[in-house]
């Protein structure tokens, strides 16, 4: 067990462009707003990692909704971005996906039988049943452990990151170009 937790990730902890905090506008172009969607997605992602590395089985449902969610956007606007990109992240995210899905359905199981369980208290074999499934669910944390790790390792937290600010729109400036622009056409001529 110790050696699994020496092999912990160092979770990359990186800025994200201001535009993320804004609401988009029907006059920015389909690129900003699909960055804007595909960043919302990949923020939310990486901010789960670490809670779903400990266990914490909301924050393993939320994380596999995230990938799942980062890869349909991706799907959407696929035509926008560098083909290859898209294509290697779109099944980055389903490896994490897949690895964080094996541990997921455990988890539902196991709130089943729990619940079942405390409804009939006095049956032992139910109670040596989630017993069971609770251990299961404890070696199959290292699945989970496997994706993330593979996940971070191959440097896809950064790779988003970076690629989607900039390209093809620079997000981190964006906001301001735009507004710049915008004061720029409400001011009258003198």
């Amino acid at each position: 067990m110790l050696a699994r937790r020496a092999m912990r990730p160092a979770f990359a902890h990186l800025a994200f462009p201001p535009a993320l905090d804004t609401d988009p506008r029907p006059d920015w172009p389909l690129a900003a707003a699909a960055q804007r969607v595909i960043l919302g997605h990949v923020r939310r992602l990486l901010s789960l990692r670490e809670a779903a590395w400990n266990a914490d089985v909301e924050s393993v449902r939320r994380l596999r909704v995230a990938a799942r969610r980062a890869r349909t956007a991706l799907s959407d606007f696929q035509s926008l971005f560098d083909a290859d990109l898209v294509r290697d992240a779109r099944r980055a995210l389903s490896d994490l996906a897949d690895g964080l899905g094996r541990t997921r359905d455990l988890d539902v199981l196991l709130g089943l039988a729990a619940e079942l369980a405390g409804e009939r208290p006095d049956n032992p074999e139910l109670a040596a049943a989630c017993r069971a499934l609770q251990r299961r669910r404890d070696r199959m944390q290292s699945s989970l452990h496997d994706a993330l790790r593979d996940f971070e390792l191959a440097g896809w937290p950064s790779r988003l990151v970076t690629y989607f600010a900039a390209a093809p729109l620079d997000l981190w400036r964006f906001v301001d170009l735009h507004h710049l622009l915008q004061s720029r056409e409400s001011t009258p001529d003198s």
